[in-house]
Parts: C-alpha cells; sequence; structure tokens
C-alpha cells in the first residue's frame, strides 16, 4: 500500500472473509504521524485462501490536512485458479483450558486454521489459512468439564469441501493450572 504525502493511517488493519460478513485481521499496522510517502507492506508466513480483502483504517495521520486518507496504489498478490481445490484435511488445534464463567465469545478460538488443499487431479498437497467459523452451542461457561467445539471451514468460489472436513477444538472448563482461589 502506498499513500500520498502525509495522508496515510497511523493505524489500520488487513481484514480477509469469504463471505463479504465475518471479517478476520490478519494484521494490525501502526505508525508514527509527521512522516511523508509511506510504504505498508504485509506478508503472511502461510498462504491465505480468501475471496476477499479490505483495509480498515482507525487512525489517520493528525498531521496531514483533511480527513482522509490518500490510497494511491493497493496490490494483492496471489494466484486466482479456475481449477477447483478440495480439502482434504485440517491440522488439529490445540485444546484450551478457561475458567468457569468465560463466555464463548471469550474463549479466543482461531479464526483461521491450516488446511491441506488438493487440486482435482492432483496428487499433491498444499497448506494455506482458511477462516473457520466455530459452533459453540454445546459449551457451557457455567459448569465444568470438556467441551468439543467444532468449526467449519469457510470455503470460497474455489474450494470445495466435499468430504466434510471439520475442525475442532478441546475446550476445558474449569480451575486453569496455576490459578489461586
Amino acid at each position: 500500500m502506498k499513500y500520498f504525502n502525509k495522508v496515510y493511517p497511523t493505524a489500520s488493519q488487513i481484514q480477509v472473509s469469504n463471505d463479504h460478513e465475518n471479517w478476520i485481521t490478519v494484521k494490525s499496522l501502526s505508525k508514527n504521524a509527521g512522516l511523508t510517502n509511506q510504504t505498508d507492506t504485509y506478508e503472511t508466513e502461510t498462504p491465505l485462501s480468501v475471496r476477499y480483502v479490505r483495509l480498515l483504517f482507525t487512525e489517520i495521520n493528525s498531521q496531514a490536512a483533511g480527513n482522509a486518507i490518500g490510497l494511491k496504489e493497493f496490490e494483492i498478490y496471489g494466484i486466482q485458479s479456475e481449477a477447483k481445490y478440495q480439502v482434504e484435511a485440517a491440522e488439529a488445534v490445540e485444546g484450551i483450558t478457561v475458567d468457569k464463567g468465560t463466555e464463548a465469545a471469550d474463549l479466543n478460538l482461531p479464526k483461521l486454521v491450516s488446511v491441506q488443499l488438493k487440486r482435482n487431479g492432483s496428487e499433491t498437497a498444499k497448506t494455506v489459512q482458511m477462516p473457520v467459523v466455530w459452533n459453540t452451542e454445546n459449551y457451557n461457561a457455567a459448569a465444568d468439564g470438556v467441551y468439543t467445539l467444532e468449526g467449519i471451514i469457510s470455503l470460497n468460489g474455489t474450494v470445495q469441501n466435499t468430504a466434510d472436513v471439520k475442525v475442532q477444538v478441546a475446550v476445558t472448563v474449569g480451575k486453569r493450572t496455576g490459578s489461586t482461589g
């Protein structure tokens, strides 16, 4: 992302989605005010398989004139494929332990999971990160126990999940190791 002169955000987020409704922040960026000709670059460690990318500007440079962002250039490098990919497997998500009373919204479950994809007719799989939506209906914050939560991989136009691969995480509700009281 390249910005005009001083008209750049001092705080922003790069967000991704497959459904244009549920946005996941993959990177938060910040910089000092008063600089000129700023450029932001972000590269993921593992490729993402998403349909939409957006910038969310949360703070503008207070030393720039006006209330705007001067985005000169925004480039996304990736592969657009007409080929269909199949979800072969999803990496296991490490279990978590939370205190009794921790609400489902506060579980801090991963919003992206590593998934193995194979192109139709190919023998080689590739690992990408894909959004996941967690079903927390059977979670009870008020009762000690272990709850297995299931995640549904959010698909885009080139990925299919005909094998209905799911993601699971074990959530243990109760005292955490080392907690007092």
